[in-house]
């Protein structure tokens, strides 16, 4: 580029004090400067013009909301209601021989007694708001704001529910779970150590051996027997739910690599009949520590976790979900500019008609 002369037209100072943006300047600049064009060395694009955004907003997942695939749901409650009772009729009295005349006249007497248990009907509640403002502007993202945050308001009322459902809010406010209800009986484990634990020393020595795989086996064959053996035979076990870690733990694990390519989880299905499935409140339900959230040793980034197994009966006469009132949004409430909606449901936990048809183990 040819050398500027600074010629007494240019400003005072000369080309350090001259002000570009200013047309006149510009204008004796650019004539001083042989071949001078504005546009060299410059975009005509803007940076965030060149960024690429999917029209696709993704969400975050959380545990899936399950309860309801497990039990049976009882909705009879009145959504006014505060309490619920139900009644337990019981054959009272024995028959006896008597002598072989048919004169007897003290003959046994067979009576009809009955029990009742309440429980109350708790109320869950949150809010969501937006601003008109906020509407506009999705508008313009396609996006809607208020039918998103509807849908995290009632994902946050399905994970209270899943809770109490499962464990109850006894000590505070009364209600039972399906884990937490009375006569539902606590096994002690029979294989040593959690399943993690022993998993991994198997792993350690690999092929797993027969004692193992027949260790874990073991737990869940006594809690099914325990079902039939409390019941006096009345109740067949159907069912069990393993907290998330064990149950994909046991879904990866080859039972016997050798021989076969059954999985752990497809063997002690086979082994004990029942439908096994997993349901992640399970993973802190319990009250002692069990095995950890990865197949791997106990550490600060990988603690122990309060596991709770259940087996049962799967049927509405040993263990219902009492529904009293869904999830309700109410009408929206504006204040200015801004919008709230109320929202609420209603339940009573869970109602135990057979409680020996359900057991359940801790820290495995």
């Amino acid at each position: 580029m040819a050398s500027v002369q600074v010629t007494k037209d240019f400003p005072q100072g000369g080309i350090a004090h001259m002000r570009l943006d200013s047309r006149e300047d510009f204008e004796l600049f650019a004539k001083s400067v042989a071949g001078f064009r504005q546009d060299v060395g410059l975009t005509v694009a803007f940076a965030r013009s060149l960024e690429h955004i999917f029209a696709k907003a993704y969400e975050a997942l959380f545990a899936q909301y399950r309860v309801h695939e497990f039990f049976a749901t009882n909705t009879e409650v009145d959504a006014g209601a505060m309490s619920y009772t139900y009644r337990m009729l019981e054959r009272i009295g024995q028959a006896a021989v008597i002598d072989s005349t048919g004169t007897a006249r003290n003959l046994p007497a067979i009576d009809v007694g009955a029990q009742e248990w309440q429980q109350p009907v708790i109320t869950l509640g949150a809010s969501y708001n937006f601003t008109r403002i906020n509407q506009l502007s999705g508008a313009m993202m396609n996006f809607s704001i208020e039918a998103e945050k509807a849908k995290a308001t009632r994902e946050a009322f399905e994970q209270l529910e899943e809770q109490i459902y499962c464990t109850g809010l006894n000590a505070t406010m009364g209600v039972v779970g399906v884990t937490t209800a009375p006569g539902v009986a606590t096994v002690t484990q029979v294989s040593t150590g959690t399943w993690i634990s022993q998993i991994l020393t198997g792993l350690g020595t690999a092929p797993l051996t027969s004692t193992l795989v027949a260790a874990l086996g073991s737990d869940l064959l006594k809690m099914k027997f325990q079902v039939g053996s409390l019941s006096l035979g009345r109740h067949r076990a159907t069912n069990c739910l393993l907290p998330t870690n064990l149950y994909f733990a046991l879904d990866i694990v080859p039972e016997s690599p050798l021989f076969n390519s059954k999985t752990l989880l497809t063997w002690l299905e086979e082994l004990t009949g029942l439908d096994i499935d997993d349901w992640a409140v399970l993973n802190s339900a319990g009250l002692v520590a069990g095995s950890p959230l990865s197949l791997a040793a106990v550490s600060g980034g990988n603690p122990q976790q309060n596991t709770r197994v259940m087996v049962y009966e799967k049927s509405p006469e040993v263990v219902q979900l009492i529904q009293v009132q869904p999830f309700v949004q109410l009408a929206p409430q504006m204040v200015g500019l801004n919008v709230e909606v109320p929202c609420y449901s209603r339940i009573g936990g869970a109602m135990a008609i057979r409680p020996l048809g359900a057991v359940i183990l801790d820290g495995i």
